[in-house]
Formats: structure tokens, sequence, C-alpha cells
């Protein structure tokens, strides 16, 4: 590992999250992890439960992702959808709370 991928993984406190999504796997079978720029541009990662994700994978490119979706209740009760594409994300927001 480089100097510059250790500081970020450092950063984001990985040798202890690390855990979380390994047992996360062992668990569901599936795992994921949500990379995003902080305030300050630096990479941060954000563990999810594999119930709140879903992924569709290409059929004729293995392991080639063609969108991820994440779906939870945020603390304003509503519920939220956000679907990545490669070139863009979706957002979607629940008109009434759960």
């Amino acid at each position: 590992m480089d100097e510059a991928t250790r500081a970020i993984w450092t950063r984001n406190r990985m040798p202890l999250r690390a855990g979380e999504v390994h047992k996360e796997v062992l668990k569901n079978g599936d795992a994921y992890m949500i990379a995003w720029p902080d305030a300050q541009g630096r990479a941060r990662f954000y563990p999810n439960r594999a119930a709140n994700v879903a992924v569709a994978y290409d059929e004729e490119d293995a392991g080639r992702v063609l969108w991820a979706a994440k779906a939870w209740i945020a603390a304003d009760g509503h519920y939220r959808l956000n679907v990545f594409y490669p070139d863009r994300i979706e957002r979607y927001v629940a008109e009434e709370k759960s």
C-alpha cells in the first residue's frame, strides 16, 4: 500500500471499520461501502448495510456494475432513495413520512 492510500485508509479508521464490513458480509453474503468526498474534498468511506443497498451487474462483463441503489429512512422520517449510475446520481424523497 503506498503512502497516499495508507493515509486515506487510516483517516477513515479502516483498521477498525473493516471488521464491520466483514461482519456484514458474513451475515448477509454482501456488504457495501460508499466512497464520497468530504467538505475538504478528501475521500470518506461509508459502510452500508446490505439490506439498504442493491447493485445491478452486467451479465456480459462479470463484475462490472451497471448501477447501484441505496434506500433508507432518513432522520426526518422520509424514505429516501439514491440511484448511482456511472454518469449521474438520481435522488428521490417520498412525499409522506414513513
